[in-house]
């Protein structure tokens, strides 16, 4: 899911123009970097999305005017924090409408 973020926040005009994206991208590949070094592991998933959560609300505000409208998934991955399974299809939910905004 990191990965796939990580691609959408560096390839999709929206989100690439975006102030918040710079934080996603660092935080992003730190934890794929920590991850492939054993560093980090998928106890420390839920800490990243609290960390990315204020950048997710603004990457929502930025794109109020378009039809993608991430708002429900992002209260899914703040709702879902304390659930590994739950907060992996949060995420991937969010993802999945940031990536409609490539088509």
């Amino acid at each position: 899911m990191v990965r796939w973020q990580k691609e959408l926040y560096s390839t999709i005009p929206q989100l690439k123009q975006l102030q918040a994206s710079a934080f996603v991208l660092n935080e992003s590949q730190e934890f794929i970097a920590d991850f492939g070094k054993r560093e980090r592991g998928l106890d420390r998933y839920p800490e990243l999305m609290r960390e990315l959560l204020k950048s997710f609300h603004e990457t929502a505000e930025a794109l109020e005017k378009t039809s993608v409208r991430p708002e429900r998934e992002i209260d899914q991955i703040e709702n879902h924090l304390h659930s590994l399974n739950s907060l992996e299809k949060a995420h991937r939910d969010y993802l999945l409408k940031l990536q409609s905004l490539s088509k």
